[in-house]
């Protein structure tokens, strides 16, 4: 829901080395785009998790296909 997705991007937007937040809403997804070497995405979901969500990491391939973006080649 949209007050979802305000808690968690005023969350995340704090966070270490993240440089970018897409939320879609139609598939409870996020992808954060962060500096590696800052954070990492088990620490990311654990923070979310603190927040009272579900958070589990996928790959950008997974991403993609969940949101329905071609790859780029």
């Amino acid at each position: 829901c949209h007050n979802c997705e305000l808690t968690l991007t005023n969350f995340l937007k704090f966070e270490k080395g993240v440089k970018d937040l897409k939320v879609d809403l139609k598939t409870n997804t996020i992808k954060v785009v962060y500096k590696s070497g800052k954070n990492t995405a088990e620490n990311l979901a654990q923070g979310i998790k603190k927040q009272g969500y579900e958070a589990n990491p996928i790959t950008e391939t997974e991403y993609k296909n969940l949101v329905g973006e071609t790859p780029k080649k």
